[in-house]
């Protein structure tokens, strides 16, 4: 028997040139003076796709993990989308859906739906920001299960 379920999983907006690496160390306190509320479910450390050079942990949590980084972040274009948004608003136990919007000055460029199963999106979401939609669904998994989807 397969149960559908409605989640409250908000919108989210990590900069969409964010490749998230790895969760950040539960003990590894700062930056985070309180609750670790982030738009990918937990706070991540990753790189830029953008540059070679590695981020400032300072950087990593208040710009890459939140997004709208335009005139904040020297390495993001003028001409670039200036946040991704991911949202589960429904899931059973083969499969997540998952939607994703683009948005350029808080308002949308693209948007689009994926069925995540068996490891992958089908569709398949655009490659620049698969690893923030991968992200966002394993750590909207650790919070479902302890065994995540069946396989």
């Amino acid at each position: 028997m397969i149960l559908a379920s409605r989640v409250s999983i908000p919108f989210v907006v990590p900069c969409p040139f964010f490749a998230p690496v790895a969760p950040w160390p539960e003990n590894e306190y700062e930056p985070w003076p309180g609750p670790r509320r982030v738009p990918l479910g937990e706070p991540y450390r990753g790189t830029c796709t953008l540059t070679p050079e590695a981020i400032d942990p300072q950087a990593q949590a208040m710009i890459c993990n939140f997004g709208y980084a335009k005139g904040r972040c020297s390495h993001f274009p003028e001409s670039a989308n200036d946040a991704v948004r991911f949202s589960i608003p429904s899931s059973t136990s083969e499969q997540i859906h998952l939607i994703w919007i683009t948005e350029r000055e808080h308002a949308p460029t693209a948007h689009g739906s994926s069925l995540y199963k068996q490891g992958t999106f089908e569709p398949s979401i655009p490659q620049k920001f698969m690893a923030l939609a991968l992200a966002f669904v394993e750590t909207y998994l650790k919070g479902k299960s302890p065994q995540g989807l069946l396989k």
